[in-house]
């Protein structure tokens, strides 16, 4: 952020003392027009004015006409201001409109305030305006849909291939020594904050090696990207950074060749999930058979109960009532009852459409106690930890 600087030599400067010395003829003006300097040179950083203060913007921190207009005839008698039409060719010239509203009135300029080093306020708005397009993570998610590998496969979508060399980089590689095989987002054109269409995945040696620089600037040819992004796409992306709005149903990806390798190796079922694991509760059907759960296998039991009514038991008449058996428990193992019958359907029916989740104010990590967001790494610093591109990087890479 950019910030108005006071050297610590500032009481020892001629033209400051000049100000201050007045004070032994009881004038304490010299003092309030160093005040105002001050104050002055903050919200010109602040608004962006590149050292430009309007009468409108004085009268804001003294709220009087005259009295701004004799500090700043003391500024400018000390060679601290420019006023219209002033000779320093070190300077540029003092317009005649407020540089923020556009109405003529009295204007002033700070003496070199580019000497100071300070950043023009153009270039800091867009920098501002690039680094919140990476910390967005409706943004980092979209370009990561359009260049990812494969968007259907959950392993794929978080590998692609960089942009410019075709490099294969991992979204969640935290763990990589090479810093140039770390995944990066890149502005195509360093100079836009544009949204998606100017922001592409890249390695982290791609990215520093171009720089501030467009891809030709710096030899380099910007690969096409793997698919185009759909307006539903984009929707599903801005859905996935709320944590506490649930997302629509999305259609199941294939499973993989590796994924069915280790099904099979595991002797699991096609569709196992969490509600077959031991640490879960047993999910009892609402149908006429009790002691059956829901997504149990033809012709396994699940040690849970007895099936009453037609063949409930081994060795028993149908029809006839339940015998009682001692029943041991076996870890890995199921019981002897049936399972429920193949052409009986475990489907309880389509989702009805939820409505329209209402609108929130403010942030959505607001108050937010958890885990550290794993997308604020993304678009950070590997070596310092500050969004990039990393003011303290030598090399300054854009990102």
């Amino acid at each position: 952020m950019p910030f108005f600087q006071v050297d610590d030599r500032l009481h020892a400067n001629r033209k400051a003392r000049a100000l201050t010395g007045r004070m032994l003829a009881g004038d304490d003006s010299g003092l309030a027009a160093l005040g105002v300097w001050t104050l002055a040179g903050s919200q010109s950083q602040d608004v962006g004015t590149d050292g430009l203060v309007s009468l409108q913007s004085l009268m804001s921190l003294v709220f009087d006409r005259s009295a701004a207009l004799e500090l700043a005839r003391l500024l400018v008698d000390a060679g601290l201001w420019h006023a219209p039409g002033h000779d320093c060719d070190r300077c540029d010239p003092v317009p005649a409109e407020d540089p923020v509203s556009g109405v003529e009135q009295p204007c002033w300029r700070f003496h070199d305030w580019w000497a100071l080093k300070y950043d023009p306020a153009a270039v800091v708005r867009e920098t501002r305006a690039k680094r919140a397009e990476l910390q967005d993570p409706a943004t980092v998610n979209s370009v990561w849909l359009r260049d990812c590998i494969d968007p259907l496969d959950p392993v794929l979508k978080a590998q692609a291939n960089c942009r410019y060399c075709g490099r294969l980089v991992k979204r969640a590689d935290r763990s990589s020594k090479d810093e140039n095989a770390r995944a990066t987002l890149d502005h195509v054109d360093p100079t836009k904050a544009k949204g998606v269409r100017n922001l592409v995945v890249a390695c982290g040696g791609c990215n520093r090696a171009k720089g501030r620089r467009t891809p030709a600037e710096a030899g380099m040819n910007l690969r096409p990207a793997p698919r185009r992004l759909t307006p539903a796409q984009e929707a599903v992306a801005a859905a996935e950074t709320s944590p506490s709005v649930p997302l629509a149903a999305e259609v199941s990806p294939a499973p993989s060749s590796q994924q069915t390798a280790v099904r099979a190796s595991s002797k699991l079922p096609p569709e196992h999930s969490s509600e077959h694991s031991s640490k879960q509760p047993p999910i009892v059907s609402s149908g006429a058979r009790t002691g059956v759960r829901t997504g149990a296998r033809p012709g396994q039991g699940q040690g849970q109960g007895q099936v009453l009514g037609e063949g409930s038991g081994e060795g028993q008449a149908p029809g006839s009532a339940p015998r009682p058996r001692p029943r041991r428990r076996r870890r890995g193992q199921g019981g002897r009852g049936r399972g429920p019958d193949p052409a009986q359907t475990l489907d309880a029916g389509p989702t009805p459409e939820s409505p329209p989740a209402p609108g929130r104010y403010g942030s959505p990590w607001h108050a937010y106690r958890g885990p550290r967001d794993p997308m604020g790494d993304e678009t950070h610093c590997p070596m310092h930890h500050l969004p990039e591109p990393c003011r303290k990087c030598p090399t300054g890479g854009e990102a």
